[in-house]
């Protein structure tokens, strides 16, 4: 599973995942202090987390994507996805 996004939805989503047992790929665009803290309690709990870039290889093992709301939709990375991965299921809230 993969999440683009690591704000409040994203984050959410990523710790319920987790705690289901899913492995769980989180991609932020933006790095920041607040965002390497949230990223660091996600790999303690399991998840890879990469910030200040969102880009293909992240998703390329994905079974879905969950985007956050933040997130726009026609950003490089999802028009990938949807070139290159039309079988992927994009969740958005």
């Amino acid at each position: 599973m993969a999440i683009l996004g690591l704000a409040r939805s994203g984050m959410s989503a990523a710790i319920l995942l987790l705690k289901h047992g899913a492995k769980v790929t989180v991609s932020d665009a933006v790095d920041n202090k607040k965002l390497r803290e949230r990223a660091e309690q996600l790999r303690k709990l399991g998840a890879d987390v990469e910030l200040g870039i969102h880009n293909e290889a992240a998703l390329r093992d994905a079974d879905e994507i969950i985007v956050s709301p933040g997130v726009p939709t026609d950003i490089p990375v999802l028009l990938w996805v949807k070139a290159n991965r039309p079988d992927l299921s994009i969740i958005s809230e």
